[in-house]
C-alpha cells in the first residue's frame, strides 16, 4: 500500500511539473510574441511614419452661439435667466435652436428685461415656444455672433506652454510645431489670429506621441 501511495504521489507531482512548464512554456510565447508586435509597430513608425489625422485648413464663417437654460416653462411660454454680459447680446426677435447647428427652431425671444430678478440676481427674458418641451432638455442656443471668413480650430488640438497657443502641422511628411495667436475661445472652439495659413495640414489626432521633426503618414483627413 506504501508503495503504490507514493507511486500515485511521484505522479502526481511529475503531472504538476509538466502542467507548470507547460504553462511557463506559453507564458514565454506569447511575451515573445507581444514584444515582436511592439518592436514591428515601432519599426513601421520609423519607416512608414506616426499615424495622424489632419485637416487642411480652410477660411470660413463661424457662427457663435450661447447656451440658455428655460425655467418656469408654461406650455409655450417660459423664462430665461442671463447675467449681463449675455443679456448685450440678446434682442427681442432672435430665434433659439434646440443645438448649435441650427437645424431645430425652438422658439424666439419676445422680452429681455433691464431689472434684475430679486431671486436669481440676473437679467430675466421671455421666450415662445414653437412646441412644447416635454420629455426634452430645456437647453436651447441662441446665435449672438458670425466671424466672417475665420480659421477655427477645436480647443482640444491646442498645446499650452508658458501662456502661449501652439498646434503640430505636417510639413513635407514631418511633424512640426507652431505658435498660434487667438482672437477668442469659448465651449464652441478657438477662432485664430495668426500662425495659420490656407492650406496648412494641421493635426488633430496623434499628435500626443509627436516630437519635432518626426515622420507621420497621414490616414485619415477630416473633410469638414
Amino acid at each position: 500500500m506504501r508503495k503504490l501511495l507514493k507511486l500515485r504521489i511521484v505522479c502526481y507531482l511529475v503531472i504538476l511539473a509538466v502542467f507548470s512548464l507547460l504553462v511557463f512554456i506559453q507564458q514565454q510565447i506569447v511575451i515573445k510574441e507581444r514584444s515582436k508586435e511592439i518592436v514591428s509597430a515601432f519599426s513601421q513608425w520609423q519607416n512608414e511614419g506616426r499615424p495622424v489625422t489632419v485637416k487642411q485648413m480652410q477660411r470660413q464663417d463661424v457662427k457663435e452661439f450661447r447656451r440658455l437654460t428655460l425655467s418656469n416653462i408654461n406650455g409655450l411660454n417660459a423664462v430665461s435667466f442671463v447675467s449681463a454680459e449675455k443679456r448685450d447680446k440678446l434682442a427681442v426677435g432672435q430665434e433659439l435652436f434646440f443645438s448649435d447647428k441650427t437645424e431645430r427652431k425652438a422658439g424666439i425671444i419676445t422680452a429681455v428685461f433691464d431689472k434684475l430678478d430679486r431671486d436669481t440676481g440676473l437679467f430675466p427674458l421671455k421666450i415662445k415656444l414653437e412646441m412644447p418641451l416635454e420629455g426634452k432638455d430645456n437647453l436651447v442656443y441662441v446665435h449672438i455672433n458670425t466671424f466672417k471668413d475665420v480659421f477655427s480650430l477645436p480647443l482640444e488640438i491646442l498645446d499650452i506652454h508658458g501662456g502661449s497657443f501652439y498646434i503640430w502641422k505636417v510639413d513635407q511628411g514631418r511633424a512640426v510645431e507652431h505658435k498660434i495667436e487667438l482672437v477668442c475661445r469659448n465651449g464652441y472652439g478657438a477662432i485664430i489670429k495668426s500662425g495659420i495659413a490656407k492650406g496648412d495640414m494641421v493635426i488633430f489626432s496623434g499628435q500626443s506621441q509627436l516630437r519635432l521633426k518626426d515622420k507621420v503618414k497621414i490616414i485619415k483627413e477630416i473633410l469638414q
